[in-house]
């Protein structure tokens, strides 16, 4: 059951056993599961932004707590590096898009008075398309990087707790 204030979120995770924690793909297995993440980031997902997070891990066996700490906080600083890099390609593909577009538009203006009128709309079409595509960036890519950023801050600040069923 998960607990929903309105500067607090608990997602509970149930682990069987403690290799369940971790990717079956990592012989060191010392990343938490994509699976496992998944599920936590869609869970705390599913509420407005928390001030704090606590994860809470109910487990069928003894499990190594500290090294269990050390995947998440690990898992979480990767998803941090991936989203610094998202954003990083979204600026440059919207600065990219909005100096294209700028002047292939400009290029219309001055050209106006020697082309005809279809070569123009074309011209001003894809202008038009390029500054438009930035403006996409700018009003949905970016907004969302941002809340996945401030949620992924809240996680690795989280608490993480462990109980034996």
């Amino acid at each position: 059951m998960k607990l929903i204030t309105t500067d607090f979120t608990e997602v509970k995770v149930y682990v069987e056993k403690e290799s369940d924690l971790y990717d079956r793909f990592d012989p060191e297995e010392d990343m938490i599961s994509a699976d496992v993440m998944s599920y936590i980031l869609d869970r705390y997902g599913e509420d407005a932004l928390a001030k704090k997070a606590r994860i809470v891990f109910v487990c069928g066996e003894d499990i190594d707590e500290e090294r269990a700490r050390a995947s998440f906080s690990s898992r979480v600083e990767t998803l941090q590096t991936v989203n610094r890099r998202e954003r990083k390609v979204n600026r440059l593909d919207m600065t990219r898009l909005y100096v294209i577009g700028g002047i292939i538009i400009a290029a219309g203006i001055v050209l106006k008075a020697f082309l005809d009128e279809f070569p123009m709309e074309i011209v001003s079409i894809v202008g038009t398309f390029a500054v438009w595509e930035a403006s996409s960036i700018l009003l949905t890519k970016n907004p969302r990087n941002t809340v996945a950023k401030k949620r992924l801050e809240t996680l690795a600040n989280a608490e993480l707790v462990f109980e034996r069923k």
